[in-house]
């Protein structure tokens, strides 16, 4: 089936703007160049922790994801978690089996 011009230009104006995104998250001069991976790591564990599928596939499907204020705000959401867990004495961790490392030789279930 053939798609009608403006769906085509929609998309191609859509797909511009998200790559324009892109770019400006890659270039912040607060969360882009050297740290943008690991910025966007934490950005993706906190939309992973408290999001929900819905969640993921509407910053995936409308291109918001890649908006330089979105990134910004989950990045700043998970430094923010990330210092309470801190603070609080826990760990973004799992949890120690304390049994296998008291007692590594012991037979565990």
């Amino acid at each position: 089936m053939k798609k009608h011009p403006v769906y085509t230009t929609v998309t191609r104006r859509r797909d511009a703007v998200c790559q324009d995104w892109a770019t400006q998250s890659r270039n912040d001069p607060e969360f882009g160049g050297k740290i943008l991976d690991a910025a966007l790591e934490i950005a993706k564990d906190v939309v992973n922790r408290y999001g929900n599928k819905e969640l993921r596939a509407a910053l995936n499907d409308t291109g918001m994801g890649n908006h330089p204020e979105m990134v910004r705000l989950l990045w700043k959401v998970g430094q923010a978690l990330n210092e309470n867990n801190k603070r609080a004495g826990r760990s973004s961790l799992p949890p120690k089996d304390w049994g296998k490392v008291f007692y590594p030789n012991f037979p565990n279930p």
